[in-house]
């Protein structure tokens, strides 16, 4: 920040920064870790920090609380951004943390080892099973649940079908044609396996034959004039058909893929997230956030890192709209069993993909701009008109007294 006052020992360590590959940690008064960032060159990046005018607000805020610097020389730069990944997971600095609302998404997860699995609904990948997702906006997880269940005919209830008694009698689910009861033994194992199969199927991207079935189902109920029937199977024909309209005809059924895009614009970058599952695309959402680094490419490594800290990888490949020059580390640390493939594909469907993921990042952005210029116009947009128009020098403050 251009014209701070610096103490002597921020002074002197600004003044004796190296020009190599390292870690740089920002504390406040209290010695506190508020910010840890890598650098190519920590002479030339530190110092960025407090030369200039032209920071966004979140950088201005930070300088204004830093007190002491420190700095660890790395061999090279990919051994800065290990360290750096490292630190902030450990300290959480207040400027290093770019998720603040804890987001985890919905996966679906069932457990095939069970006689009678069921879907399950969790944010949380630690229990055993198969998992599918995570599912983002634009697909209810719940009404994918409840499609399946209706399709192919899975229990949805949470009894332990080990105590329950021999005359137990089947829910309403059973009566209604939505449930095979293995709770009243109606149905065998093998005969649930196999709709357990085709639910799998059908959650690793083949739509068509629950699309055939439910609607099949739905001209049934119509012809015996089972109306409320028939409305149940409609609403689960347009699930379905929302889910068939984001299946991309050139995307082979086995490949999994996260992709990635940001784009920076008046002290700020969004960043788009599309998840890719069987050739569907379940989902997306994007984030507005103030920026901190000075390119497109350091903004994403940092928000793919801190993404996949608090969402489980599940997919095989990362697709990035930008080139990350340490994507094989990133890899590695997203995941050091089964790393991922990152790459910036430059032609193809996954090259439509990526360009999907910017236009809805800067789609986002332009929303966050128009918003916040309607909030200026409302606030010190309208001081600057109401003094213009009584002819006063520009309001900065109104009292009001009763």
């Amino acid at each position: 920040m251009a014209g701070q006052e610096l103490n002597k020992d921020l002074q002197n360590t600004l003044k004796t920064l190296p020009s190599k590959s390292g870690v740089y940690i920002m504390k406040n008064s209290a010695g506190d870790i508020i910010y840890v960032g890598k650098a190519v060159n920590l002479k030339n990046r530190v110092k960025s920090y407090f030369v200039g005018s032209s920071h966004t607000v979140k950088v201005n805020a930070l300088v204004s609380n830093v007190k002491t610097l420190e700095y660890i020389i790395t061999p090279t730069e990919v051994d800065a951004l290990v360290l750096e990944n490292n630190l902030i997971k450990e300290h959480k600095p207040h400027y290093n943390i770019l998720l603040k609302d804890d987001k985890q998404y919905p996966y679906i997860r069932i457990d095939t080892s069970e006689d009678f699995p069921r879907l399950i609904i969790t944010r949380r990948r630690n229990e055993r099973g198969r998992y599918f997702g995570p599912y983002m906006q634009g697909i209810s997880v719940r009404d994918v649940v409840a499609t399946v269940n209706a399709v192919f005919k899975l229990r949805s209830c949470t009894l332990n079908l080990d105590r329950l008694p021999a005359s137990h009698r089947p829910c309403l689910n059973h009566h209604i044609g939505l449930c095979p009861a293995p709770c009243g033994g109606a149905v065998t194992k093998e005969e649930y396996a196999a709709n357990v199969r085709d639910a799998i199927d059908f959650l690793r991207g083949n739509n068509k034959k629950a699309l055939a079935i439910v609607r099949d189902k739905m001209k049934d109920a119509a012809q015996r004039e089972d109306f409320e029937t028939a409305i149940v199977y409609r609403s689960r024909y347009e699930v379905l058909q929302k889910l068939d309209r984001r299946q991309m005809a050139a995307l082979p059924k086995d490949k999994d893929m996260d992709v990635f895009a940001a784009t920076l614009g008046a002290g700020v970058v969004s960043i788009a997230v599309l998840i890719v599952r069987g050739g569907l695309i379940l989902g997306g959402d994007t984030l507005v956030r103030d920026a901190m680094c000075l390119t497109e490419e350091e903004e994403l490594s940092h928000f793919i890192l801190q993404f996949y800290d608090k969402n489980e990888l599940n997919c095989t490949e990362i697709i990035s709209a930008v080139h990350l020059k340490d994507a094989a580390k990133i890899a590695q640390l997203v995941s050091e069993e089964k790393p991922p493939q990152i790459i910036m594909p430059m032609r193809g469907i996954k090259r439509e993909l990526a360009q999907m993921a910017v236009v809805n990042a800067e789609g986002a952005l332009d929303n966050y701009m128009r918003a916040a210029e309607r909030r200026r116009n409302m606030t010190t947009g309208a001081l600057k008109r109401l003094s213009d128009c009584i002819g006063i020098s520009p309001i900065s403050r109104i009292e009001c007294y009763d």
